[in-house]
């Protein structure tokens, strides 16, 4: 689906020129992006620049969602939270999450509140009432005794158990995976990022059925996405590969991002594309978007805002990702859904 990235401010001129704005910040940063891979391109087939990097690479983008970043008093304890309305916003965007949604959303007002001008995006202490009523529906019960089962009108932290019980208990089925080792050498998470890269490319199906535990142990990694990854955008030219696939939520120790997409050099290396809820981002990142469009070091500057790059994944050893999935009747637990399980994957 093409999706509209940019629009006329036809209020703000700058000279002769009209300001150029992203229709979201995720917008913004295909924009930039697909900017610096034709940057790239422009100096590696000139000679400017060799190294391996500067070449064309493939993108993967989610559904466009707008930031909710965290304010100064609520950066050390709110991510969590900040993520889970991240990934609400996503759900909203497709009608059959939206009428899920606002039917249960409303179904057990008015306990809950909104956030300005976002209908059915709840706020942080509406988050806090329902995934108290998350446990008292019965929904991780290991999860509420560690907790005391209160968090309402708290700083208490939230991770990825808290994600599965509050988006199950409001019709949201959603997958939980663990990467509680590094995969490769020199503390480095090859899987974690092949696992990100197979969701975005619609292949994780494929990838969870060829991947073993087993496998994540062994001395020598061997990507099976190699084979598996879609070039077609590629050879076209396409710099970027929209996907219509939901955020992740990522979990690490003391902090949570949103995972929006994965970038992948020609050289190898990959970089997950985050929203991090504690950081600040530039005001006019979507209402002048042009003003990080002129230069490949003021693109490049921008992009590092939201690269979480191998060597940033090498701090942590263990991570979590909550993937999801569709919609899910909490009334039936059919799948027995109420007791937390994570597929671990090394």
């Amino acid at each position: 689906m093409k999706r509209k990235l940019l629009s006329n401010n036809e209020n703000e001129n700058n000279g002769n020129q009209t300001r150029l704005q992203a229709t979201c910040p995720i917008s913004a940063v295909s924009l930039l992006l697909a900017a610096s891979s034709q940057q790239r391109a422009f100096l590696s087939l000139r000679g400017f620049r060799q190294q391996p990097r500067m070449c064309l690479f493939s993108i993967t983008i989610s559904s466009p969602i707008f930031i909710i970043a965290a304010s100064f008093t609520e950066k050390s304890w709110a991510c969590g939270f900040k993520n889970a309305q991240l990934l609400i916003a996503a759900a909203l965007q497709i009608p059959s999450f939206r009428t899920s949604l606002a039917s249960t959303f409303e179904s057990i007002s008015p306990q809950i509140s909104f956030l300005p001008q976002q209908p059915y995006v709840p706020s942080i202490p509406s988050i806090q009432f329902l995934i108290e009523r998350a446990w008292s529906l019965g929904f991780d019960p290991v999860g509420a005794a560690q907790l005391d089962s209160h968090i309402l009108s708290t700083k208490k932290w939230i991770g990825a158990c808290e994600i599965y019980a509050f988006f199950h208990s409001i019709g949201i089925k959603a997958n939980t995976y663990d990467f509680r080792n590094a995969s490769g050498p020199n503390a480095t998470h090859p899987v974690l990022l092949d696992f990100v890269e197979a969701y975005f490319d619609s292949s994780l199906d494929e990838f969870l059925n060829t991947w073993t535990l087993e496998k994540a142990t062994t001395p020598v990694l061997l990507s099976p996405l190699i084979w598996m990854r879609n070039t077609t955008d590629y050879i076209a030219g396409n710099f970027i590969h929209d996907t219509e696939k939901m955020p992740l939520y990522f979990q690490y120790q003391g902090h949570s991002l949103t995972i929006i997409g994965i970038e992948i050099l020609k050289s190898g290396l990959r970089n997950l594309l985050v929203l991090d809820p504690g950081t600040k981002i530039p005001p006019k990142l979507c209402v002048g978007i042009d003003l990080y469009l002129r230069s490949s070091d003021a693109t490049e500057k921008m992009l590092n805002v939201f690269r979480f790059g191998e060597h940033l994944l090498r701090k942590h050893p263990s991570y979590q990702i909550v993937e999801v999935v569709g919609k899910y009747d909490p009334k039936s637990d059919s799948e027995g859904r109420k007791v937390f399980r994570t597929k671990r994957l090394t």
